[in-house]
């Protein structure tokens, strides 16, 4: 006699696996179902490189200012120069309200024309989801969890 198709040890061996393999992909994933948190994460990596390189190309310094629904750019000194419209103000993508911690403390992050800065830690928090964006000396950013 023939056998034909899988036996139902094979399936259930097969099944195991995939849901040891999800369960351990879900672990490193954010928590919220959105990502709204993470999202922010990386537009803000995106936003802080494009910062940085526009104040170094214009010699003039950029602060960021988080604030409860929105987060912006602004020109540290007195200037004829406008900042470009991706620097404009953005509200969070996180429908929750995201607090925002600098470290080192009292720190404010700030673009300069100076090539090497000391490194620094923005944590952004929404309540259900934790992020860091990490600055090395070299000026490079990444979202850690």
């Amino acid at each position: 006699m023939q056998q034909r198709g899988f036996s139902i040890l094979e399936v259930l061996v097969v099944l195991v696996i995939i849901s040891i393999t999800a369960m351990i992909g879900m672990s490193y994933m954010p928590r919220s179902s959105t990502n709204s948190l993470h999202a922010d994460g990386v537009r803000l990596t995106q936003l802080f490189t494009l910062a940085q390189n526009y104040a170094r190309q214009q010699g003039t310094p950029i602060t960021w200012k988080p604030e409860e629904q929105q987060f912006r750019f602004v020109l540290t000194e007195r200037s004829l120069q406008s900042l470009p419209d991706a620097l404009r103000p953005r509200p969070w993508l996180s429908p929750q309200a995201v607090q925002v911690t600098i470290e080192p403390a009292n720190e404010q992050v700030r673009f300069t024309s100076h090539w090497l800065r000391p490194s620094h830690r923005v944590v952004l928090d929404n309540g259900l989801d934790r992020l860091r964006i990490q600055k090395d000396p070299y000026g490079n950013y990444e979202v850690l969890y």
